[in-house]
């Protein structure tokens, strides 16, 4: 992990000795300051490899070509080291819906599958402060108690959840509740399935598991409130040490009713927006409800600094794909990760993405995120939109 290094100075002047130009050396401090500020944000915004330079404004302008006009409303924040662009375009709720409302960068929207990265850090925390349990460990000691474990539900390990191979198949994406997950244990797996397969219940049995990893008891927990209890304190967990009020203040896995963002087809035509609803019951693999601006404090804390994850943890989660995904692109690697949803009949969609880039031979990390609520241009992809922007962004030095 890559991490900003702490600067600490301390001055001491002789007597009196330069007093008679203090003036002079502060307009000199001054100037000096203002032209370092200059350079370091022409050289923060243009990060160099070899003969070329990416430029983070000609990035960000590529995006706004092509999203502004063409979707309802998005938000897109792009930041390396303390320099940051933010911008929002449209709406986030038409006048169809009132009150009508603007996207922005602080516009909260439902992350999607976005969460499951923030619900790997949960699991990677605990997994640390468990040395008893680490990312090949069994899942089955830290499931209900009253569940029935099927065949070969023993050999699936943390690692395989968050990596997707762990065997679990299910025939609808939709299926992710208490029951449908108890059900999927009972049933067990077929040892032939292992090996990659996005499943959503993957991520929302991590949910389960994560309070009991965090020392959750449901020995004296009545049946019918285990799902409940279960889902309060997965939620309580990822906010006191996830998603904390350095990043996000009180954010949920819940829409705010009043003022929530609504998703549109585009052009709407009058239509309605959608809600996705309430997601408190599952919200390890969906549904947090947080901002672009908030997400970026998010990957800014995970990749630059150790607020989250250790330096060891961070390495592990890096190295073993746990929560994202990695692509190689023009002078970098990138992580990533991309989230969907959509109601039919008009087709309303929410499209959520972001990126953290590796440039080659550069110290600090540069992070996208980006959401919109409605169809996409030519029913492009996010993940496309990016990477043609951002290849077109680099330039002669």
């Amino acid at each position: 992990m890559k991490a900003i290094p702490r600067i600490h100075s301390i001055m001491r002047f002789g007597k009196g000795s330069f007093l008679p130009y203090l003036a002079t050396i502060l307009t000199l401090c001054i100037l000096f300051l203002i032209q370092a500020c200059r350079t370091g944000r022409i050289q923060a915004e243009r990060p160099c490899v070899g003969d070329e330079c990416l430029s983070l404004p000609t990035l960000v302008e590529n995006i706004k070509n092509v999203l502004d006009s063409n979707v309802t409303g998005y938000s897109l924040v792009v930041s390396r080291g303390l320099w940051i662009n933010k911008y929002g375009h449209g709406q986030a709720r038409t006048p169809t819906d009132p009150p009508q409302l603007n996207f922005t960068p602080n516009t909260r929207v439902n992350l999607a599958s976005l969460t499951k990265t923030i619900t790997a850090v949960g699991i990677q925390q605990l997994l640390e402060r468990n040395p008893a349990v680490d990312e090949s460990s069994s899942i089955v000691p830290f499931l209900p108690s009253s569940w029935t474990i099927g065949p070969n539900i023993s050999t699936i390990t943390f690692e395989e959840l968050l990596r997707h191979t762990g065997g679990i198949r299910q025939a609808n994406p939709n299926q992710n509740s208490f029951s449908d997950l108890r059900a999927t244990i009972n049933n067990g797996i077929n040892m032939t399935d292992k090996g990659f397969s996005y499943q959503n219940q993957n991520f929302a049995l991590l949910a389960v598991t994560l309070p009991y990893l965090n020392g959750f008891d449901d020995s004296d927990v009545p049946s019918g409130l285990l799902s409940t209890r279960l889902s309060s304190a997965f939620i309580n967990y990822i906010t006191q040490n996830v998603i904390t009020s350095r990043i996000a203040i009180d954010a949920s896995c819940t829409p705010n009713t009043n003022s929530q963002t609504l998703y549109y087809p585009f052009p709407d035509n009058g239509s309605a927006g959608a809600s996705f609803g309430d997601f408190r019951r599952g919200c390890g693999f969906g549904g947090m409800h947080i901002s672009s601006s908030e997400f970026q404090k998010f990957l800014y804390q995970l990749r630059d600094t150790d607020r989250l994850l250790s330096d060891s943890q961070a390495k592990i989660m890096e190295d073993k794909l746990l929560g994202w995904y990695q692509d190689t692109i023009k002078n970098a690697t990138y992580f990533r990760h991309g989230g969907y949803l959509f109601r039919p009949t008009p087709l309303r969609e929410l499209n959520t993405f972001y990126a953290s880039f590796d440039i080659t031979d550069d110290e600090l990390n540069t992070h996208l995120v980006l959401f919109v609520n409605s169809t996409l241009p030519n029913r492009d992809s996010l993940v496309s939109i990016v990477e043609d922007a951002y290849v077109a962004a680099w330039e002669p030095k």
